[in-house]
């Protein structure tokens, strides 16, 4: 069953309206599920599609990514694949960017937005499979090549120092460094990347668990059908040998029939040349 993503968000805030569980449980937010269900908006997939679209890991509040995921759901309901050249139709400066270093605010963040819009067809790909989102290590080089190049950038902003110009308020008051920022994104970065790699891991062992689930049934379907063609032949082999049996019997009675006929013709014959003698 095909649904668009605007059909498929109503269906969750309905259900989230309408639901209702007992006081031990509560129901989780939906809300990301539906904000991405209304960016991906017209496109018509399966509700299976739709659903792993809409869990991806992709930030609400980003435009970037945003466009991308409804980019690759548009090419997947069209095409029925992707390679990593769309990204350059939705980051028009994916390639410049990874040429060098960046320099400058600006250029780090459109590395960090690159670097996310990888990481979502890296995750989109280990959920439909490689044939599905082609090239899978050659966005995982080009991601890697962005976390190389924030590392670089950061670095070198460390390394040029403190900037007096640029000081920004911190929690307590305090003016804030843009070493110290940088730092701070570093830092940020860092276990941006970590989340990003344990819902990676995370979601790849639970594709295991399904495959291996998976495997397990069709085995257990495929024993319970030869389970039932042993059954079948069994008692086509009854069958059989009961038609035989009853062959055998109605052979025998034939058999005895005749004798029988034989002994009366044999009696009658015998009466007859009694009487005839007799006469």
């Amino acid at each position: 069953m095909r649904a668009t993503g605007n059909s498929f968000a109503a269906a969750l805030e309905a259900f989230c309206t309408q639901a209702s569980l007992p006081p031990s449980y509560f129901l989780g937010d939906a809300t990301n599920m539906v904000l991405l269900a209304q960016r991906i908006g017209d496109t018509a997939l399966p509700f299976e599609d739709l659903h792993t679209f809409c869990t991806s890991p992709t930030d609400t509040g980003s435009p970037g990514q945003l466009a991308a995921l409804a980019l690759f759901a548009r090419r997947y309901a069209e095409a029925g694949t992707l390679n990593p050249e769309t990204v350059d139709d939705v980051v028009t400066h994916a390639v410049t960017s990874l040429e060098r270093v960046p320099a400058s605010d600006v250029e780090l963040k459109r590395v960090e937005e690159l670097w996310h819009v990888y990481s979502l067809y890296v995750w989109l790909g280990a959920r439909f499979g490689p044939g599905v989102f082609e090239g899978l290590a050659e966005a995982q080089q080009k991601r890697d090549r962005c976390t190389e190049l924030i590392e670089l950038g950061l670095s070198r902003a460390a390394a040029a120092g403190p900037k007096p110009v640029q000081m920004l308020a911190g929690a307590a008051g305090e003016g804030l460094s843009m070493a110290q920022q940088q730092q701070q994104q570093q830092g940020r970065q860092r276990r941006q990347q970590q989340q990003w790699q344990g819902v990676h891991e995370q979601q790849a062992e639970q594709g295991r668990e399904r495959r291996q689930q998976s495997m397990a049934e069709q085995q257990r379907q495929r024993q319970q059908q030869q389970q039932q063609q042993q059954q079948r032949q069994l008692q086509q082999q009854q069958q059989l040998q009961r038609k035989a049996r009853a062959e055998k019997r109605l052979a025998k009675r034939m058999r005895a029939r005749q004798r029988w006929s034989l002994e009366e013709e044999a009696c009658v014959w015998e009466d007859g040349r009694e009487a005839a003698h007799a006469w």
